[in-house]
């Protein structure tokens, strides 16, 4: 605890060279040990208060202001935003051209619900998921219609698409079907999702090399994936079964869903595209979040915001690129 606490106290001291010398100091010197616990046991105090107090403040702002009332974004990260939209413009074409189904997923879906059908104010990706079905239609469907245009993809976990080397990008994941029409409960659920978290442990991925296009996901660890998907955990799908995110992926929680409240799919624009979203949205991300309706417990994108904290000239004018070429809004100004 002690040397918690010494850490923190240094961590204020700009020069290493003293920063070092100081929490040698402080963690060496036995004469001045009674001071350094008064000192350390009023600082806990401090803490301790500061931390109260935040808590309070964060309840009060949770249950007193109202997140959907907040302004949209601006600067950068709409910029970012925007660049997004694009990418998701020119899929959304090609999915209708090839009978492709997809609908908003997570943030995107929240945004979609919770900010007046836009953006999350603080995202800076979309997130959209189809059936398994169409998913695998992807990469042969993608590599002819990408082959003559600045887009690519990347499969890992989920479906990434990109612009040039544009650090924005729409994030695709796939829904499996189950069993069952009725969802697995209890002790069935959990046997469910251990076996399905086992499996998935299976897969060799680095997302930040994925990430930075250094180390894609083998197909061979897919295809072992996807084999002990059918032997062990679905040997049979029911035709209306009951839904989860793919084997494959990592997902902020291992929802399962009924088939009907996600189907049938509800046609919506999203920024002057259509699309669709959950024929129950509410519940689908009410089981996934919670209280998705409320103030979350970070403002920061899943990925950060660093690109649009940190926009190099080069990807600001890619931005730009992108924006002007398939923005679906004609006006475009201020974009």
């Amino acid at each position: 605890m002690k040397k918690f606490f010494v850490n923190i106290i240094c961590a204020f001291i700009p020069s290493r060279k003293k920063r070092h010398k100081l929490r040698k100091r402080l963690l060496s010197t036995k004469e001045n040990s009674c001071i350094e616990s008064i000192q350390i046991a009023e600082l806990s105090n401090k803490l301790d208060k500061c931390i109260e107090n935040i808590n309070n403040l964060e309840t009060l702002i949770k249950y007193t202001k109202n997140v959907t009332k907040i302004d949209s974004s601006t600067g950068n990260i709409a910029l970012v935003q925007k660049a997004s939209i694009s990418i998701f413009a020119f899929f959304s074409k090609i999915a209708k051209k090839h009978g492709l189904k997809f609908w908003l997923d997570s943030g995107t879906l929240i945004g979609f619900l919770r900010h007046n059908g836009q953006f999350v104010p603080w995202d800076d990706d979309i997130d959209i998921c189809m059936l398994r079905t169409d998913y695998e239609k992807l990469p042969k469907i993608l590599n002819e219609e990408f082959k003559n245009n600045e887009f690519s993809y990347q499969v890992g976990e989920i479906t990434r698409l990109y612009y040039k080397d544009l650090h924005v990008w729409v994030d695709i994941f796939p829904m499996d079907i189950g069993y069952s029409e009725t969802p697995p409960s209890g002790k069935e659920y959990d046997n469910f999702i251990k076996k399905l978290n086992h499996i998935k442990s299976y897969i060799d991925f680095d997302y930040y090399k994925w990430l930075a296009h250094q180390k894609p996901v083998s197909q061979k660890y897919l295809d072992n994936c996807y084999s002990m998907r059918d032997t062990e955990l679905i040997k049979n799908r029911h035709p209306k079964g009951f839904l989860f995110y793919g084997v494959e992926t990592s997902v902020r929680t291992r929802t399962v869903y009924k088939n009907d409240t996600i189907f049938p799919l509800k046609p919506v624009k999203f920024y002057g595209i259509n699309t669709y979203i959950p024929q129950n949205a509410d519940l689908y991300l009410f089981q996934m979040y919670g209280d998705y309706m409320n103030w979350p417990n970070k403002f920061s994108s899943y990925h950060g915001t660093s690109i649009a904290d940190n926009m190099s000239y080069e990807t600001y004018t890619l931005c730009h690129e992108l924006i002007d070429k398939y923005y679906p809004i004609k006006k475009r100004k201020n974009a």
